[in-house]
């Protein structure tokens, strides 16, 4: 699942992301996003085009949700930022080479000039989305990565 790898590299990238997908702990989640206090990210996926299943790549987008803590305003854009600066332009890279959502992702880049915010919630956590399209390998039976 590339929702999951994403988490998993951003992990290793951006010191505040904490991707535990075998834990309740953690701030970062697939698909969901429980009310928790403090800096969290959600990561989701929509498959993009589609590719016949001979052509050995995938064009998906990839959607970050990022909610700061209440009435920090600052702090949150900041996070969001980082994950911008952390995956715009991580071209040919591995993400989550050696687990079970592996993706080689041949180009990411962020469709925005920035975090859009998106508004606040009702415990006035604001939150900001950042969409990225990627340009994903996949193997086929002729061909591996």
């Amino acid at each position: 699942m590339i929702a999951a790898a994403a988490l998993i590299h951003l992990t290793g990238l951006v010191d505040w992301v904490d991707y535990r997908p075998d834990d309740a702990g953690g701030n970062a989640f697939v698909d969901h996003m429980p009310d928790d206090d403090g800096v969290t990210v959600m990561a989701t996926v929509s498959p993009g085009p589609m590719v016949g299943s001979r052509w050995p790549w995938g064009e998906p987008s990839l959607q970050l949700l990022v909610r700061g803590a209440a009435y920090d305003h600052v702090g949150g854009a900041a996070a969001a930022q980082d994950l911008i600066d952390a995956l715009d332009c991580a071209d040919s890279v591995w993400w989550d080479q050696a687990g079970p959502d592996a993706v080689y992702v041949e180009g990411c880049t962020h469709r925005g000039q920035g975090p859009a915010f998106i508004g606040r919630n009702d415990r006035q956590q604001p939150e900001w989305s950042l969409n990225f399209d990627l340009h994903t390998q996949n193997p086929t039976s002729h061909r591996t990565l």
